[in-house]
C-alpha cells in the first residue's frame, strides 16, 4: 500500500515536524546609492542564486537565495531571501550572514557597483555592501511554501 502524505505526517513526531518544513531566512542591510529617488530602485535584482556558490557544511539545507533591493521608510536595503528545507542553528545563521555580505561585496553584488542601471537616462550605481554595514539575519517558518 502506498504511503500518503497524510500518513507520513502522522508518523513524524511533533518535535521533529518543524525541522521538515521549509523556512525563510532573510538577510538585510542598508544599501548605498547617489541616486536621489531610491524608491525607483525597489525590486531591482539580477536573479543570481546565492546558493550555487555556497560551499559551507550545511549547503544541503539551503534550497535557494536571491538578492533584491527594497525601499522602506525612506531607506534602500539590500535583501537576500533564502529558502531552506530545515532550520539553521545560530552558528549556521551567522555563517550564512557573513557569506551573504561577502557576496554583496565581492561576488554577485559587485556587478551593481561596477555596471550601472539605466534609469531615466541616468547611470545609477548601487552599493549592496559597504564597510561597517550592519545586517540582520532573521529565520522564520515559511507559511506560504507548499
Amino acid at each position: 500500500m502506498a504511503r500518503t502524505k497524510q500518513t507520513a505526517r502522522r508518523i513524524v513526531p511533533d518535535e521533529f515536524r518543524a525541522l521538515l518544513k521549509p523556512h525563510k531566512i532573510i538577510v538585510r542591510g542598508k544599501a548605498r546609492t547617489e541616486y536621489a529617488d531610491k524608491k525607483r530602485l525597489n525590486g531591482i535584482s539580477d536573479g543570481s542564486n546565492f546558493v550555487e556558490y555556497f560551499d559551507g557544511d550545511f549547503k544541503d539545507k539551503l534550497e535557494y537565495g536571491f538578492m533584491s533591493f527594497e525601499y522602506f521608510e525612506g531607506e534602500l536595503y539590500t535583501v537576500t531571501v533564502y529558502q531552506t528545507n530545515q532550520s539553521l542553528n545560530p552558528q549556521e545563521l551567522h555563517e550564512l550572514g557573513q557569506y551573504t555580505q561577502g557576496q554583496w561585496s565581492d561576488g554577485i553584488g559587485e556587478g551593481f557597483e561596477q555596471f550601472p542601471r539605466n534609469i531615466d537616462n541616468n547611470e545609477v550605481y548601487i552599493s549592496p555592501w559597504y564597510n561597517g554595514q550592519e545586517i540582520t539575519v532573521n529565520q522564520m517558518e515559511s507559511e506560504n511554501f507548499q
